[in-house]
């Protein structure tokens, strides 16, 4: 069985991507692309089958030839940059020749600013075969604008796991990781940080895309800021963040369950925590409920880390549990093959979505 997979253009332009598809897709710096379609691709290969890859940008990669053989089209993260209309012309040119569609979404976009991924997601959902997300909250969020059901794909921890660790010296290690549209929400929690740093020294690393911009913002936070408390910036990737991971004590992951766009989040960045040997100290999002026993949940960041100091004993012991969770429902081995039996079953022209 042949797939297309569907894809910006930016990942045609890179020259690793064309020498090696798979792995260029694993090392993306989108979360969603390499712990999604990346996983999907090698599970699909693992089984046997051919994939095709093409973008809407380059019209002769969805010539007829390219789509001979094709039975199903996979369509991973829309961006902001891509023209709605090339992909929705797409979308239309693959459905005319009876291939089946399968459109996978990780963030809420009918709550996007963007009015073009609000477009294109308003009507590709009526094209589609197969909806899949990222978390039962996504599916819950999308049953209000669609009338099939979603199937829920979690996003797979790519690392093998790390012993834990906790032994914080007198200035406790903070990390915060993440895309740049949520460092709101690490705003939102400052207060409350900077109140417990008074009585505990802190230094939180921020791990994101940096550039001239958001250097100088933090520069002047710094000046503003006690001398308790020290903000410091990385540039992200995949290397600097298994090192942050490693010499960080505790991991926040703040978030705001009234955001919708942000609502449907996975637990990617809970799971990857404990995966790595670190407790997270998180907003209680529906999305982290299911690690309730293995991360610190709650509203108050700030007293988590409380806790944990108080606690070192069952941190440790939250995070063995966690790990348990992760090797059970969260290896892509079972998530790759959750992907190649939605898609297997599509082909054979099985519905799913109904």
């Amino acid at each position: 069985m042949k797939v297309l997979w569907l894809l910006p253009q930016a990942l045609f332009q890179d020259r690793g991507f064309i020498k090696n598809p798979r792995q260029s897709l694993l090392d993306c710096k989108v979360a969603s692309i390499r712990l999604r379609t990346g996983v999907a691709v090698g599970g699909w290969l693992d089984a046997g089958f051919e994939c095709v890859f093409a973008s809407p940008e380059f019209p002769e990669s969805l010539a007829i030839d390219a789509l001979e053989n094709v039975q199903v089209c996979v369509i991973g993260k829309y961006f902001f940059q891509n023209d709605p209309q090339q992909w929705l012309s797409a979308c239309r040119l693959i459905k005319s020749r009876g291939i089946k569609l399968v459109v996978d979404i990780s963030e809420f976009p009918f709550a996007s600013s963007y009015p073009q991924i609000v477009q294109f997601y308003t009507e590709v959902l009526s094209m589609v075969d197969v909806l899949t997300v990222n978390s039962e909250r996504m599916s819950k969020l999308l049953a209000e604008v669609v009338d099939f059901k979603a199937i829920v794909i979690e996003d797979a921890v790519l690392n093998a796991a790390v012993a834990p660790r906790f032994a914080p010296d007198r200035t406790v290690e903070l990390l915060w990781f993440g895309h740049r549209t949520n460092l709101g929400y690490l705003q939102q929690i400052l207060p409350n940080l900077l109140r417990f740093t008074a009585q505990r020294p802190c230094c939180l690393t921020l791990v994101t895309t940096v550039d001239a911009e958001l250097t100088a913002i933090i520069s002047q936070f710094n000046w503003q800021l006690p001398q308790s408390f020290r903000l410091r910036l990385e540039q992200w990737s995949i290397p600097r963040m298994q090192r942050a991971l490693q010499v960080c004590d505790l991991v926040l992951i703040p978030g705001d369950s009234k955001d919708a766009r942000k609502a449907g989040v996975s637990a990617n960045r809970i799971a990857e925590t404990l995966q790595a040997g670190r407790l997270p100290i998180a907003s209680a999002l529906e999305s982290y409920l299911p690690f309730v026993d293995s991360a610190y949940l709650g509203s108050d960041l700030s007293a988590g880390i409380a806790w944990a100091l108080e606690h070192p004993d069952q941190v440790l012991s939250k995070i063995l549990n966690g790990q348990a969770q992760v090797s059970y429902g969260y290896t892509v081995e079972r998530l790759a093959a959750q992907w190649c039996s939605v898609i297997a079953e599509l082909a054979n022209a099985t519905p799913v979505s109904s």
